[in-house]
């Protein structure tokens, strides 16, 4: 049997693996078609027929034929503050729950994918434009979720194993029941006051969403799972809301406005993986490091210019913190405060765009994501400034902690722009390609990407060995968002079925007809779950209630969206989770987290006070939408 177990083990590996390599193929492929249409519309004003066809193909693939892979690493995005103080029969117990849950869950995936597939194969459906039939992706679809199946065993195996290893017996069996148990809710429920009351079913639901956040089910299953059992649960026939499984997730993974998600972390991993990130810092310290506290002001400058490649806070603070923090400890840097500077810092990667912040919060109030994009960039750029003014005035006023660097000559600046500007007149094409409309945020990011391996390349900074490594990064992220993607889809079913978002709208206004006391309460709300919630868990969770809610009040949208994401910036160096802070300081030359959590004070007062410049002045927000959207 051991034999047997292992076999399976390693042929569940080889199998995902290879499906993975597939998948990346897939991803580098995404970038070509789209950088070829954009050149020849440019000069010769025709276009290639088919491209979203060809796209959302691409996409299909990459996310089905990925999806198995962080689940075999055990990797997915999820809620893990709690988890790791519980005790290990608990956690035991919790293991066996998730992946007995989860697989019975991509089962019925699965087979509902397989007979569309079989349907599409019965009607010889074609693509409208290239005539490509349909259903063999559906099958390699189907495919991809098989390996998904076999990596949920393996890993449900190895919590099994472990249960019986320990005598933790009672755990073992309550970790395969309880999945039964909610299974059967639907038909242990019906003709109860859960089958016709949806506002109750539909607030037990969330909740019941929130304590599987909390046991750490990775956040894609655990919104699909309640999206599917909630939509069964309301529906007499308790079967038939599985066949929305098939349409949710391949609308979410044949997505053409979705594929600039995986364009933008590809440019973004492609400039990491050059080493694109100590070329700003140091062209930053040679302008900036004679001032006071000169080389903290230089990462924040650096930080800024890498959100505007990168588009997520947590790998902008990591990239930027491994090349500036062994060079502000050698100046006799404050190790606390220059961690602290890095943490702030990074949270820019999520309000300069691009932004996967952005990305979500377009997808789920289905605004324009080029609008956001553009939203962001002077409040993010009105942040950087703020942070430097606040490390420059600390430094002025205690030298200690930030002592200035060494000057440089002129000629010595100018020469150190060498190595950033071809990147940055990049940066600065992608985005002006989008305030002037000559292309789309998707055909950006394919634009970006393109760009940024041709720089590397050119440059020598790409080894063959790191576009690998960048294109399996970028790709590892995508799978992780777009896992979570499909469940909000299905989620987002359930939750517009039971009406939760109008009636707590209606009763919000019936409470109180003052919009800027509902708003103050939001960012209350924002504020203090961002103590506990990461980004994505807290977007996911409140905004489909909260947005209706704040349309209702005649906020605007896209202004209320570069809000959004300021105080969720927060929420990323606020304790006791401040993952960023976590991050860093987990670092070799990282402060403890006691000592960074001192100075983040006037970086989270520098955040509170732009939005209320956002709340006195929208027009910081709404000026560049107004005339470049």
């Amino acid at each position: 049997m051991n034999w047997l177990w292992r076999r399976y083990c390693v042929l569940t590996d080889f199998l995902v693996e290879k499906s993975f390599l597939i998948a990346a193929i897939c991803l580098a492929s995404m970038v070509i078609p789209i950088a070829a249409d954009v050149i020849l519309r440019s000069f010769s004003g025709a276009s290639i027929p088919g491209i979203v066809e060809i796209e959302e193909l691409l996409m299909f693939m990459l996310v089905f034929l990925s999806l198995a892979h962080p689940q075999l690493k055990q990797n997915h995005i999820d809620m893990d503050f709690f988890f790791p103080h519980f005790p290990k029969v608990i956690q035991r117990l919790l293991y066996v729950f998730h992946w007995t849950v989860s697989t019975v869950l991509i089962i019925f995936l699965t087979k509902e994918i397989f007979v569309v597939g079989l349907e599409r194969l019965a009607k010889k459906q074609f693509t409208d434009v290239l005539f490509i039939p349909v259903y063999p992706f559906y099958f390699v679809a189907s495919v991809g979720l098989i390996f998904l199946v076999m990596a949920l065993i393996k890993c449900l195996g190895r919590a099994v194993i472990d249960c019986i290893e320990n005598r933790n017996y009672l755990s073992l069996i309550l970790g395969i029941c309880l999945p039964a148990l909610i299974w059967a809710l639907p038909w242990l429920l019906e003709g109860t006051e859960f089958s016709w009351d949806f506002l109750l079913t539909g607030s037990t639901s969330f909740l019941l969403l929130v304590l599987l956040l909390i046991i750490r089910l990775p956040i894609g299953y655990a919104m699909m799972l309640v999206g599917i059992v909630g939509l069964m649960l309301i529906d007499t026939d308790h079967t038939a809301p599985l066949q929305m499984l098939a349409i949710a997730a391949p609308h979410t993974a044949m997505s053409y406005t979705l594929s600039v998600i995986p364009l933008f972390i590809l440019m973004g991993e492609l400039a990491l993986y050059a080493n694109i990130s100590r070329e700003l810092f140091d062209a930053a310290s040679k302008w900036l490091g004679r001032l006071p506290g000169g080389l903290s002001i230089a990462s924040v400058t650096g930080c800024a210019g890498f959100a505007a490649i990168c588009g997520d806070s947590f790998a902008t603070a990591m990239t930027m913190s491994s090349v500036a923090l062994p060079e502000m400890k050698s100046r006799h840097y404050n190790n606390g405060l220059a961690c602290a500077a890095l943490a702030s810092g990074g949270t820019l990667g999520i309000l300069i765009p691009p932004s996967i912040g952005f990305i979500f919060y377009a997808i789920i109030s289905e605004e324009s994501l080029g609008k956001l994009f553009i939203a962001g960039i002077i409040p993010g750029i009105i942040l950087a400034f703020l942070f430097c003014a606040v490390l420059y005035l600390i430094s002025r006023y205690r030298p200690a902690l930030a002592p200035p660097g060494d000057a440089y000559t002129f000629r010595e600046k100018v020469i150190s722009l060498k190595g950033v500007l071809p990147m940055l007149i990049l940066v600065a094409f992608v985005l002006g390609g989008m305030l002037g409309g000559l292309f789309s945020p998707t055909e950006a990011g394919a634009m970006g990407a393109a760009g940024t391996f041709v720089f590397a390349t050119v440059t020598r900074r790409l080894s063959w060995q790191n576009l690998k490594k960048a294109l399996e990064s970028a790709l590892r992220m995508t799978t992780k968002l777009m896992l979570i993607l499909i469940g909000v889809n299905i989620f987002g079913y359930f939750m517009a079925a039971t009406q939760i978002p109008i009636e707590l709208a209606n009763w919000i206004q019936e409470v109180t007809s003052n919009r800027y006391l509902v708003f103050m309460m939001v960012v209350a709300l924002y504020i203090a779950m961002g103590c506990m919630l990461n980004v994505i868990p807290m977007m996911l969770l409140t905004l489909p209630a909260i947005y209706p809610t704040i349309l209702a009040l005649g906020f605007d949208p896209i202004w209320f969206g570069v809000v959004t994401v300021i105080l969720m910036e927060m929420g990323q160096i606020t304790p006791p989770m401040g993952l960023v802070v976590f991050a860093i300081s987990g670092m070799p030359e990282g402060a403890p987290m006691g000592q960074i959590f001192k100075f983040i004070l006037p970086f989270v007062l520098c955040m509170l006070l732009l939005v209320g410049l956002l709340a006195l002045f929208p027009g910081i927000a709404l000026l560049l939408p107004k005339y470049f959207g």
